[in-house]
């Protein structure tokens, strides 16, 4: 079955490897054609290697859509279904993260579930790295920039704070130094105050 499913989506590739998705005729026929692969294959993906399989192929459904077209809702969708497979993926979620990095701080496209998820991702990934060679592999004291740059986002500065705080105590940098300072500002005084108590 594995190998049935890689000539599935080799086939996907072959039919949609040169669309751009410049228009709404091409997004729809790529989607169609996405949607018959997983008709097909979903149901029989029994075996771990079949689910990670389809795994990455909702993966890159999902960044192009993200990526290439407005389609924000359907590509949400086709990492949500990467994620379901396959849910225990480190790489799954940093490559769900790194397609929404840009979108969380566009005004125009971010929504609350686009940065929850994003939230959800990097804690996944942080939590992932519980080994000290996991912690130095994925560089884990910039996961918790990047997540204490989303919860400045969430308008949570008190959790920016204590991300801001976690990755300066893995490697002190300048980043995390201007990232503790925008978070102590949005706080106020009496907000670092409460902060530092553990009140908030």
């Amino acid at each position: 079955m594995l190998e049935d499913i890689k000539t599935e989506i080799a086939e996907f590739h072959r039919k949609f490897g040169a669309c751009k998705l410049e228009n709404e005729t091409d997004e729809n026929n790529f989607i169609a054609g996405a949607e018959i692969v997983l008709r097909r294959c979903e149901p029989n993906a029994q075996t771990e290697e079949e689910r990670h399989e389809l795994a990455k192929f909702c993966n890159f459904l999902g960044c192009w859509l993200l990526v290439f077209t407005y389609r924000l809702k359907e590509g949400r969708m086709y990492y949500q279904k990467a994620l379901a497979l396959y849910p225990d993926s480190f790489d799954i979620h940093w490559e769900y993260y790194t397609t929404l990095e840009e979108i969380v701080e566009d005004e125009m496209q971010c929504t609350p579930e686009f940065i929850q998820d994003a939230i959800d991702c990097l804690r996944f990934c942080i939590d992932y790295c519980d080994t000290p060679e996991l912690m130095s592999e994925n560089h884990i004291e910039y996961r918790w920039l990047e997540l204490g740059r989303v919860y400045l986002i969430a308008k949570e500065p008190a959790k920016a704070r204590r991300c801001a705080k976690m990755s300066m105590k893995l490697q002190k940098s300048g980043n995390a130094k201007q990232l503790l300072a925008k978070a102590d500002k949005e706080l106020g005084f009496f907000g670092r105050i409460r902060a530092m108590l553990g009140i908030i």
